[in-house]
């Protein structure tokens, strides 16, 4: 968007000049439209993201409850239920790492908002600028 802004501020002239440059704002226009469609995006893909999540995490608390019941690393485990046993003792060691993978997944989607919070006022003075600009 900046190049095509300072392209059009280089154009001088009336006729061709003039439908260039009119050209190059209505550029400069669509491509403000599809920037602001980024995060609108990400901002769903982030919400889905928390909702998956939310369903996990209900899911989880579920299960943990059931294997609060019997889970052991010391008794004796009922026959039969040994790998239940196996899996619940390394279903309690995962919350840890978890958690943290959630963390650093959501510092990206952070991140992100951040930036387009300081491309958007930027894309705005351009375009600005650019309808602005002398025909």
């Amino acid at each position: 968007m900046r190049a095509a802004l300072a392209r059009k501020q280089s154009i001088y002239g009336g006729g061709q000049a003039s439908v260039a440059r009119s050209q190059i704002s209505v550029a400069i226009n669509q491509a403000a439209i599809e920037a602001n469609l980024l995060p609108i995006n990400m901002g769903l893909s982030y919400q889905s993201f928390d909702f998956q999540l939310g369903r996990l995490e209900r899911e989880s608390a579920r299960v943990s409850q059931g294997c609060a019941r019997f889970a052991t690393d010391s008794a004796p485990v009922p026959a039969g239920y040994e790998a239940l046993n196996a899996a619940c003792l390394r279903f309690f060691e995962v919350p840890e790492d978890y958690k943290q993978r959630v963390s650093d997944l959501r510092v990206p989607f952070l991140k992100a908002e951040t930036i387009w919070n300081t491309e958007r006022s930027e894309q705005k003075q351009i375009v600005q600028a650019s309808n602005m600009a002398v025909q």
